[in-house]
Formats: C-alpha cells, sequence, structure tokens
C-alpha cells in the first residue's frame, strides 16, 4: 500500500497512470477486508478516468463499477445500487444486453438489492444474468448465481425453491467438468444435502442413480444442465473489484 501511495505522489500529471495505481491500491485494500479506506481511492480512480476518456469510455465504466463493489463492500449499498444503475445502463448501450460484462453488473446489482431486502428484484436480476451466462456456456457463473439466488429463496422462507436452485448449482458445476472432491463441488453438495435434510422427508432422498455414491446431482457432465433450467471474484459480502480496464430469463431456470 505504501508502496503504491509513492508510486502515485511521483507521477505528477500522468492521470491514467494514477488511476491504474489507485486500481491496484483498491484490489490490495479490499483483499484486506480495507473497504471503507478503498472507496476514495475507488472514487479518485473513475474520476481520472472520466476526466482522461470521457464517463463512457470502457476505462471509466470498468472503474465506476470498482467503485460500486467498494462502496458495497463498505456497507453503503445504496449509493452501491446508484452507481451500478449507472454502469448497467452504460454497459447495455456499450456491449447490448446479452453480454457477460452485462450480466457481471446484473448480478453485482442484485446482490446489493438483496442486501437491501429488495428480495424480488434480486431474483428478477439474478435471472437476467444467469440466462446470459447460461447461453454463453459460462457454468462456473450459472453455478455463483444458482447458489446466491438459493440463498435468497432461503432468506425469505421458500425452503423448496432453495432446494431447486441449489440442484442447479450443482447441475452447472457437474457441466463445468468440476470433479465431486473439487471444493467448491462439495460445499455445493453439502449445501444442497443440508436444504433436503431441513426439509420434509420427501425432499430428503437422495437422487436415483447415486445412492451409496455420496452424490447428489444428476446432470451430465460436459453438457447443460438438466432439467427445466433456463438460461463478473468475489471477497467480503460477495462483492470485489476488477483490476486496470475490466473490471446471469426464462420461465423456469
Amino acid at each position: 500500500i505504501q508502496k503504491a501511495l509513492r508510486q502515485i505522489e511521483s507521477m505528477g500529471g500522468d492521470n491514467v497512470a494514477i488511476a491504474d495505481v489507485l486500481n491496484t491500491l483498491v484490489r490490495i485494500l479490499s483483499k484486506s477486508g480495507r473497504h471503507k479506506e478503498a472507496v476514495p481511492h475507488a472514487r479518485r480512480a473513475h474520476q481520472l478516468f472520466v476526466s482522461e476518456h470521457g464517463h463512457d469510455s470502457s476505462m471509466a465504466v470498468s472503474a465506476q463499477y470498482n467503485l460500486a463493489l467498494a462502496l458495497a463492500a463498505a456497507g453503503d449499498p445504496l449509493e452501491a445500487e446508484q452507481v451500478l444503475r449507472e454502469v448497467l445502463s452504460l454497459r447495455v448501450s456499450m456491449y447490448g444486453r446479452e453480454h457477460t460484462d452485462v450480466a457481471q453488473v446484473q448480478h453485482a446489482l442484485a446482490l446489493v438489492s438483496r442486501d437491501l431486502g429488495k428480495h424480488d428484484n434480486a431474483c428478477d436480476l439474478f435471472k437476467l444474468s444467469r440466462s446470459i451466462w447460461r447461453h454463453q456456456a459460462k457454468w462456473d457463473m450459472v453455478a455463483l448465481s444458482c447458489r446466491d439466488s438459493s440463498r435468497v429463496m432461503l432468506a425469505i422462507g421458500d425452503v423448496e425453491e432453495a432446494i431447486r436452485l441449489a440442484e442447479r448449482e450443482v447441475e452447472a458445476l457437474e457441466a463445468d467438468e468440476l470433479p465431486m472432491d473439487h471444493p467448491r463441488m462439495k460445499n455445493a453438495v453439502g449445501r444442497l444435502a443440508h436444504l433436503r435434510g431441513s426439509s420434509q422427508p420427501a425432499q430428503a432422498q437422495p437422487a436415483r442413480g447415486h445412492q451409496g455414491q455420496g452424490r447428489v446431482p444428476t446432470g451430465q457432465r460436459g453438457g447443460p444442465p438438466s432439467g427445466n433450467s433456463r438460461s463478473a471474484p468475489i471477497v467480503s459480502n460477495g462483492y470485489a473489484p476488477q483490476g486496470g480496464s475490466r473490471l446471469r430469463n426464462s420461465q423456469s431456470d
């Protein structure tokens, strides 16, 4: 952190170079859990990119996205929501509605909506982002969306839907060809087993074809998740910044 600050002091008027270092500093602070300290640096990086390239440039929009994530992680979901809606509008204009960068912003906005207690809005945004990722066969991101959606449904008391989404998470990870001993797969299978075990007895039975194998999923490896499913790097409360100029709708998902 001190090295980054010294670099900034020695850069004079090179706004783009300063903004790049600020983005690095934001990532370091966020990974260290110092989210409130990251916010002013993220804000300044965004301002510098805007002054050099305009508010709708890819670098400025990515920096604005980082600012929103820093705000959310620092406990300011209201401003984070406002900033993310601006980023979403810009990204749709830049890339169209079916781009993965749009899906990433939708997922982040869903997390913020969740934190604000706007559960219906969060679920709608999760579905939108999941649809894009499914179309692009980004199964790891489909799984992430299913996991976070399942947690929202559980929070509002819809255990049946939480289980269905947890099943879709496992199936997406299978489609991504994750082995059963992978930590992410083990966590997903464990979550599903816990949800089934805490629900009605009929829902606690293991899936057909996997009895005695310690496996819960039913999807086929290497392909899309089975069933009637449809078609942004995460720390702290689900938010993490991106570096440099970088930064998931159907009837049943």
